[in-house]
């Protein structure tokens, strides 16, 4: 008899194969030469190959995390095959990408069996996590770029790798692989301080409750989130001026013992901050901070799209509890929306709108710019797809409900650049908490990210193009 985990062995191998032969006979031959980013990454991961490890291209913005995994899993490989200069050409480096890649998706299935697994009833049905799984692997920005040298899939593995002990409780080792995270992408310390903040929670709660009970012999814990938020910042406040010792004993003390590891990477990379002057290690004029609040909105437009299959179904208790129940609460929240973009919605970054390889540089001149009007266009799109995220949320518990719009502000807003990369990490948390309830819905999802995926691939392999300055040099197409 097949068992699960036969299933899961076979659609792993299948998709590393697969993925494998499209790198082999399509991706790396169309451009065997670094391109776009790789042109920063690939000689430095070389030189670090050569053993220097001192020199630096000034044009990188990261850490060196990607180079060192790089070594890692080189160096070894090399004492089999030859000398590890040999495997530091585009080909091999873009296939440690892929491994990645393949790694990714077998994190992916842990964290989706345990988030919505076997023990929590209706959507724990094996076949659907798997397929969940591997829509989710294939969700379009992630798979692109398994097939380049470039930081994103790496930076989401260690995201990746961090999250699934902490749903286990292994909340110091998780913080030690978000130590890694950051030598991937220096942001990555947002999403190890959102970890930290579900490891605490469950402390917090209970301490609430706890005093709840004190007070009262029968407690009704509410179960909207209004109430929730409420009780939250009641007990929150009652801690603070009545209770110090609870909250010192049953709050403070058992974080530190449960996610006192994150703090200690929070130290680490405050030391950083003022040994480096800096977040960005390189080409800092290129990526200043500043803030843009739409950002927000075009990561809710983008999301309605990618889960759009899943979005479907929330159509009808939007029109009901929203339009009909609360047509002021919309109404004020579209206002809201139309002066934010009024204010804000014009930044652009120099990138976005001078470097026509980029599909954003198309979206945002023929569709949010195409005239002065269209940027409130996306709005309704922009609201619903709000929704969808808060409906989603609602499966989780009301520390990551209030806490993952703050943390997602806080990786979106201070970026000028409007980057779908920017995008992967906050999308992956968001859709490995859709459940999978539908096979109608996940086939439905699994044929759009088909699609996009080899539009893509055919844009960048069949559409190169070049520069009237540049008439010698192909440029491509890509996200």
């Amino acid at each position: 008899m097949i068992t699960s985990d036969d299933k899961r062995i076979v659609v792993t191998c299948l998709f590393a194969s697969i993925s494998f032969g499209i790198l082999k006979g399509w991706m790396s031959p169309a451009e065997s030469e670094p391109y776009m980013d790789e042109i920063f990454h690939i000689p430095q991961v070389q030189k670090y190959c050569a053993g220097d490890f001192i020199s630096w291209d000034p044009k990188i913005t990261t850490l060196p995390g990607l180079y060192l995994i790089t070594i890692g899993i080189l160096n070894p490989i090399s004492k089999f095959i030859g000398p590890i200069m040999t495997l530091c050409d585009t080909f091999h480096l873009r296939c440690v990408s892929l491994a990645l890649s393949v790694v990714n998706f077998l994190i992916i299935q842990r964290i989706t069996i345990q988030i919505h697994g076997a023990r929590h009833g209706i959507f724990g049905d094996d076949k659907k996590c798997l397929l969940s799984s591997l829509n989710i692997a294939l969700f379009p920005l992630l798979y692109f770029f398994s097939f380049f040298y470039y930081t994103d899939v790496g930076s989401t593995f260690m995201v990746l790798l961090m999250y699934c002990p902490h749903l286990e409780k292994r909340d110091w080792f998780a913080a030690f692989i978000g130590f890694l995270a950051v030598l991937f992408r220096q942001t990555n310390i947002i999403w190890v301080a959102f970890v930290a903040v579900q490891a605490c929670g469950p402390h917090l709660i209970h301490a609430i409750h706890s005093l709840m009970h004190m007070d009262k012999k029968n407690v009704k814990f509410s179960l909207t989130f209004t109430g929730q938020l409420k009780e939250l910042i009641e007990g929150i406040l009652a801690l603070l001026l009545f209770y110090p010792s609870t909250l010192l004993k049953d709050v403070v003390i058992k974080c530190l013992l449960t996610a006192g590891g994150y703090l200690i990477v929070g130290l680490f990379f405050i030391a950083f901050i003022i040994i480096n002057k800096g977040i960005v290690v390189g080409d800092r004029l290129a990526h200043t901070a500043v803030f843009h609040p739409t950002q927000m909105f075009y990561f809710f437009g983008f999301s309605l799209v990618m889960s759009f299959p899943h979005c479907i179904s929330k159509m009808e208790s939007f029109f009901k509890h929203s339009l009909k129940k609360k047509p002021f609460w919309l109404a004020t929240l579209s206002l809201f929306f139309y002066g934010i973009i009024r204010e804000y919605g014009s930044l652009a970054h120099p990138y976005l709108l001078a470097d026509n390889r980029h599909y954003t540089f198309y979206i945002w001149r023929k569709i949010i710019h195409r005239s002065n009007w269209s940027p409130y266009l996306g709005i309704p799109f922009y609201i619903y797809g709000a929704y969808c995220l808060s409906r989603t949320l609602r499966a989780t518990g009301i520390i990551f409900r209030i806490s993952f719009p703050i943390f997602l502000s806080f990786n979106l807003c201070p970026q000028l650049l409007l980057e779908f990369r920017y995008f992967i990490i906050p999308y992956l948390l968001y859709r490995l908490h859709i459940r999978p309830e539908k096979y109608s819905n996940l086939m439905i999802e699994m044929l759009l990210y088909l699609l996009i995926n080899l539009g893509t691939m055919y844009a960048y392999m069949y559409k190169p193009f070049a520069w009237p300055h540049e008439p010698n040099s192909i440029q491509r197409f890509m996200w």
